[in-house]
């Protein structure tokens, strides 16, 4: 019988960083469906059909703009748990400078006169990133997430040194 370890490449931390990630993700996406849905109801009865359109906008843009940076903290946080905080704020810094321009450029436009209520459209940005935001920081307080994993290689090594006379360490 062998006692030799093998040391996995993806061991430890990343798989927890990254089931942690996965969770965020499904439990994110399902906040945010859930939110738009009870917001596409309530403004579809209460002002019509252009609230309804600034609704479903509003909750295709945070996806089409914080979906992809959900997926990139994941990768990360499986490649190296580490850099994962600071490629998520990156992320965040890079995901609201998108979010800023893509709205400058629909207000800008003229396509979305008449069509879309900018009142939904703002309420339904703040109510769904809210939302997320909740989502995200439940899923990261009830993950459990060790700070650390030893592996073989961050055991300690008995130096020749350290070893006294008889052979079983300690000082002479």
């Amino acid at each position: 019988m062998t006692t030799s370890t093998t040391v996995q490449p993806h061991g430890g931390r990343a798989d927890v960083a990254t089931s942690v990630c996965v969770k965020a993700i499904k439990f994110t996406l399902f906040t945010t469906i859930a939110v738009c849905s009870a917001m596409a109801l309530i403004a579809l009865v209460s002002a019509g059909s252009e609230a309804l359109n600034a609704v479903l906008m509003a909750g295709t843009i945070l996806v089409v703009v914080f979906g992809p940076g959900l997926a990139a903290v994941t990768m990360v946080s499986r490649v190296s748990p580490p850099a994962t905080l600071l490629v998520g704020l990156m992320t965040y810094v890079l995901q609201m400078v998108v979010l800023v321009v893509m709205l400058q450029r629909l207000a800008a436009s003229d396509w979305l006169h008449g069509r879309v209520d900018p009142s939904w459209l703002g309420a339904t940005l703040i109510a769904v990133a809210l939302a997320c935001t909740v989502a995200l920081i439940t899923v990261s307080l009830r993950s459990r997430i060790p700070a650390f994993a030893p592996t073989a290689l961050d055991l300690p090594v008995t130096k020749v040194s350290d070893l006294s006379q008889t052979g079983t360490g300690g000082t002479p």
